[in-house]
């Protein structure tokens, strides 16, 4: 019978039911005890069994059976530790749930910064795991992860599938040329650090070399709305409610912190694994302030936006009704070749329906791609509209609401989009350099 064998029978026949511990021992070692009564520190031998913390008089001999002197619940206690200056001591403290406060001793610092993590990591498990990130995160870079495939070319970035060599998760690595991103385009990472929004795209690290940006992002594997699109397919009227409603819900945050998204389109909502829209894309985002910048797909832009006047967050509503056709139609309403023609079809063409749109929907489109002052302006008059009569807005914001769709394969919907990254696999930079060059298309 092995040694945890034996201790694990003895100390179940010591303690009561409730006490027992468990075989595997997470770890062991002397550390010095303070006493309750007798306030001077004591060397005893620790042994971690899942959730308590024994000890005893001596470590353990080969064939001893022995009972342990006490121990303490570590579960839900407060785990803190510190270096006493006068006579340089490892300090680890324990306050059990029970209110109860223990002080050991490390003799060294390693011995002390180890027993310190392990408790931590049973009695506070979240503090535990947002610290170690934290730690990790002052270090991650490039090497941190291994480069899989191309998933995606944009304006300005390339983004690439990866796998996250710390946790062994995959990601949408998102990396930007500084040279091709122009100045006046410059990405304001607090849009995405701050943004915690369930449609909208979380970001989970950025990093900067001297040449590149790297922002690594959710993996989103139901793929692009436009993905869908090409394929032939036309959303129903009730798919393309949910994924609009969705979007609405994302917007209405982003307008709530003065927030334009400036660049709403197909290629930037993806579905995610469970069905739900996510926006992605935010390096166009831009505060109030900034009204007469612009970028984006000329399809999407709202008048103001093509004569170069001043605009504000109505230009994210005119985007959403060009968006709400091409999901119920399958193309833009307008189309056209420069700003000039694009206004005149604007002004002149009205908006043509095939006869699968039903009356609710083309009321809300042609209330949002009005050219005038009539059309809907905010994003509460949009959910307060017939079209969205059946939404029970609570529920889909708390994601509530069943996807009229999921993803049936978890690479099925990228790998149309993917592409081998060429060069020596064990030479990072090698890859990096083969990626196909970023490109810079400022709609004129």
């Amino acid at each position: 019978m092995s040694y945890a064998t034996r201790l694990v029978l003895q100390t179940n026949n010591h303690l009561s039911n409730k006490t027992k511990c468990a075989m595997v021992v997470i770890r062991s070692g002397f550390l010095n005890k303070k006493g309750n009564k007798i306030r001077t520190y004591r060397k005893k031998y620790f042994e971690l069994h899942d959730t308590k913390l024994y000890y005893f008089d001596h470590s353990p001999s080969e064939n001893e059976t022995r009972k342990p002197r006490n121990y303490f619940n570590i579960e839900q206690a407060i785990v803190g530790n510190y270096i006493s200056n006068r006579k340089k001591r490892f300090v680890i403290q324990v306050k059990e749930h029970k209110g109860v406060t223990v002080k050991l001793e490390a003799e060294t610092e390693k011995d002390w910064s180890d027993w310190t993590l392990e408790l931590k990591r049973i009695a506070q498990p979240t503090l535990y795991a947002a610290e170690k990130l934290a730690t990790r995160a002052e270090k991650i870079s490039i090497d941190s992860f291994e480069l899989e495939r191309g998933i995606g070319r944009g304006y300005f970035a390339t983004v690439l599938r990866v796998q996250d060599l710390f946790n062994q998760q995959y990601y949408a690595l998102k990396i930007i040329n500084k040279e091709a991103f122009p100045p006046e385009c410059e990405i304001k990472r607090s849009h995405l650090c701050d943004l915690d929004h369930p449609f909208i795209v979380k970001l989970q690290h950025a990093f900067q070399t001297k040449d590149k940006l790297y922002l690594v992002m959710d993996l989103l594997i139901g793929g692009e709305l436009m993905f869908h699109l090409k394929n032939g397919e036309v959303f129903n009227e009730k798919r393309a409610r949910f994924y609009a409603a969705e979007i609405l819900l994302a917007l209405e945050y982003l307008h709530g912190k003065d927030i334009i998204y400036r660049d709403l389109r197909s290629e930037n909502v993806m579905i995610d694994k469970e069905g739900h829209i996510c926006l992605t894309e935010f390096g166009l985002g831009r505060t109030i302030e900034s009204e007469y910048w612009y970028v984006g797909t000329p399809e999407y832009f709202s008048p103001q936006v093509l004569r170069g006047e001043g605009h504000d967050k109505s230009i994210d509503l005119w985007s959403f009704g060009v968006l709400l056709y091409e999901m119920l139609v399958g193309i833009p309403p307008y189309l056209a070749d420069t700003p000039e023609l694009m206004l005149e079809l604007i002004k002149m063409e009205p908006i043509q329906f095939p006869s699968n749109v039903r009356k609710d929907a083309k009321s809300l489109i042609c209330s949002l791609l009005r050219d005038d002052d009539s059309r809907i302006q905010d994003v509460a008059s949009v959910k307060k509209h017939a079209f969205f009569e059946s939404i029970d807005w609570d529920k889909m914001l708390k994601r509530k609401i069943r996807p009229p769709w999921l993803p049936d394969n978890v690479n099925k919907y990228l790998e149309k989009l993917e592409w081998d990254l060429v060069g020596n696999a064990g030479d990072k930079s090698k890859e990096l350099d083969d990626v196909p060059a970023f490109e810079y298309n400022l709609y004129q």
